[in-house]
């Protein structure tokens, strides 16, 4: 089976670090075990101090970035100062509830956008006793409008010197039927349509960021990798297709996403822990690939974590509702989890001539 010999850098990053201690334990135990390299944090997490003393202990803290959050828990700011952004509650609005404010005729306000990423930096800086310079958006609110322009000029300003772009080609490969949308549907902000929308919004945000000097991955994968769709098989998959099969950056390739899709092809003789799949074969890479290029960059977006606890195990006896929602609560954090540490995904990194890398070597 032909492969590229150029090395290719991969950035594995754990979100949401913080939310609560159990995810936070998941999140450190894959980068001290499986191939997680990176992490962003939400600085309104149930445990801020101790989730930045875990990361300083075990080396985390220097692959530490901001997941910057205007969509659940409470604000850091006053709420009085971002009403948009806040319900009569004085918390967030909810994935949903921000998202169909943001497209209603009341919409949201860039000013309450900016102040509350400024004040989620200075609070990330006071934690960490650093700037941050990565920095992204929980549920992916950095790229779209209203607010995408201003998420990438206070970056821009405040010398945060790269983000997250998901434009995720093998999960919008997977679909044929066309992508329909209505903002003030609350169904388009979950689920398909939602990721969907993602992908797509992506390119375009790129180039917002780009232009004002905030640079992202050459390529992004991790929507297609959630929850149970996070295996060994899968991984190791898209390890051999990303880069082997289109290895130019974005950037150089056309925005239309039908025109660079990325089937998964067989996986390498050998691994003990996934099942074979010998549906495709992997493309040669181009020819026109000049190998002496600086290698290109992928972001594989995870979720990893333990599971919270029910009260009577140890778990929290009264839940929050952003710290121990239903997301952490799922068998799913561990299922990612484990596929970050599996055996036969860090054989595929090396098989495959990848090499682990992090946000601040892009």
């Amino acid at each position: 089976m032909p492969t590229s010999n150029r090395r290719h850098r991969i950035v594995v990053t754990g979100d949401d670090y913080g939310v609560n201690p159990r995810r936070t334990q998941g999140i450190i135990k894959g980068f001290k075990e499986g191939i997680l390299t990176d992490a962003i944090m939400l600085v309104n997490g149930e445990d801020p101090e101790g989730s930045v003393a875990a990361a300083r202990e075990c080396g985390l803290i220097s692959h530490l970035g901001l997941h910057v959050n205007l969509t659940e828990g409470v604000p850091v700011s006053p709420p009085n100062t971002i009403p948009s952004l806040v319900g009569t509650n004085g918390r967030f609005l909810g994935k949903v509830g921000f998202f169909l404010r943001a497209h209603s005729e009341a919409g949201i306000s860039t000013e309450d956008v900016k102040t509350e990423i400024l004040a989620q930096i200075k609070k990330f800086t006071q934690l960490t006793q650093f700037a941050p310079t990565h920095a992204d958006g929980h549920h992916f609110v950095h790229i779209f409008e209203p607010v995408v322009d201003t998420f990438a000029k206070v970056f821009a300003s405040e010398s945060i010197r790269t983000t997250r772009i998901p434009e995720d080609l093998a999960y919008l490969s997977s679909f044929t039927s066309p992508h329909q949308f209505t903002s003030n549907d609350a169904t388009c902000w979950n689920g398909e349509s939602f990721y969907r929308t993602v992908a797509k919004l992506a390119n375009p945000a790129r180039h917002k960021y780009v232009s004002l000097g905030v640079q992202s991955t050459d390529k992004y994968t991790g929507i297609c990798l959630m929850g149970k769709d996070s295996t060994p098989q899968r991984l190791t998959s898209l390890l051999r297709s990303v880069f082997t099969t289109h290895l130019l950056p974005l950037t150089e390739q056309t925005t239309s996403a039908t025109s660079t899709l990325m089937e998964p092809p067989s996986l390498p003789n050998g691994n003990q822990n996934s099942e074979n799949n010998t549906d495709c074969e992997t493309e040669s890479p181009p020819s026109d690939v000049d190998t002496n290029k600086e290698a290109p960059t992928i972001e594989i977006m995870a979720h990893p974590g333990l599971m919270v606890l029910p009260p009577h195990e140890g778990g929290p006896k009264q839940k929050d509702e952003f710290w121990h929602c239903y997301f952490s609560c799922l068998e799913d954090r561990e299922q990612e989890l484990s596929t970050l540490m599996d055996v036969g995904v860090k054989k595929a990194l090396l098989e495959n001539s990848h090499e682990l890398s992090h946000w601040a070597a892009v």
